[in-house]
């Protein structure tokens, strides 16, 4: 057997055991139900020993592939991470650029949609900042420019359509993660009601806050209610499975550590997982990802 062929069968045999589990496995579902993934995959650190992304990145695709998502949204992604991952979840379009713009450097925020169920209609990029147009700003305290990446996407099943957003806050400024989820909010909602209608949307990121945080008031109870987005673990209509925290740093799961969330409006909430992919006992990344099934509500 040769040595490829023996890490495809390991990553088979690891993520059989996950499904067994009830874990990376594609959610039975019927045909209005969108499963939605965020993932912290972790940059392409060269200091990161046996967890390197090299070793990483087919249990990362096969993970992705078993989850059966329709929309994916991945954080701290360089462009060779995205290049691969492009490269080989093929039943998937993306969008999304580094956060250092001009040249698409850096760490990215993209999203992946199913080609055979989204058709996009729009996209943008901007930056957790005060002038968040100019490619590459950094805001308030943060140590490193952030950004948004958002879609516009039509549900070839139903017809209908709603706002992705994918985002990755600060993990050193507390203002700027604060400042930012005001931003974030204004920003969706003037997305949401471009075209006179008010969207659904869904939220996935690495927000580096837990919930008792200033950060995740302003994303859900702001001053103004009509730009509050829900955690979508709070309003499953099935019980949350899979642990409290999604931060294990490649050795342990760090308890109550979530800091990575779905948020949503006006979708219904079917479903939501803190799933645990490792191969061969080893994490495949310093995060563990969120699957959470929604469905949009019924039409007016």
């Amino acid at each position: 057997m040769s040595a490829a062929a023996a890490v495809l069968r390991r990553l088979l045999l690891a993520l059989t055991v996950l499904c067994a589990a009830g874990l990376a496995s594609p959610v039975a579902q019927s045909d209005d139900t969108i499963t939605v993934v965020t993932y912290n995959i972790r940059y392409a650190n060269p200091n990161d020993g046996a967890n390197v992304w090299e070793n990483r990145r087919e249990a990362m695709v096969a993970y992705l592939r078993a989850t059966g998502a329709d929309l994916i949204g991945l954080q701290e992604v360089e462009p060779q991470q995205r290049s691969y991952l492009a490269g080989h979840l093929t039943d998937y379009a993306w969008y999304g650029v580094g956060r250092n713009a001009e040249h698409d450097q850096g760490e990215g925020t993209p999203i992946f949609y199913r080609r055979d169920r989204f058709d996009a209609i729009d996209r943008g990029t901007f930056w957790l900042s005060t002038t968040p147009e100019v490619p590459g700003s950094v805001g308030w305290d943060a140590a490193l420019p952030r950004v948004i990446s958002w879609m516009k996407l039509r549900d070839r099943r139903s017809g209908r359509e709603l706002v992705a957003v994918n985002t990755h806050f600060d993990h050193r400024g507390a203002e700027a993660r604060v400042q930012s989820a005001h931003l974030l909010t204004r920003k969706v909602d003037e997305l949401r009601r471009s075209n006179g209608t008010a969207l659904p949307a869904v939220i996935t990121g690495d927000f580096n806050v837990r919930a008792d945080s200033d950060t995740y008031r302003a994303l859900t109870a702001p001053a103004d209610a009509a730009l509050a987005f829900v955690d979508a673990q709070h309003v499953s209509r099935t019980p949350h499975a899979g642990g409290d925290s999604t931060s294990n740093g490649f050795k342990a799961i760090n308890p109550g550590a979530k800091i990575d969330y779905v948020f949503v409006r006006d979708l219904i909430v079917e479903r939501h997982v803190i799933e645990d992919p490792r191969v061969d006992g080893r994490f495949v990344s310093d995060h563990l990802p969120v699957v959470v099934q929604v469905r949009f509500a019924a039409a007016l």
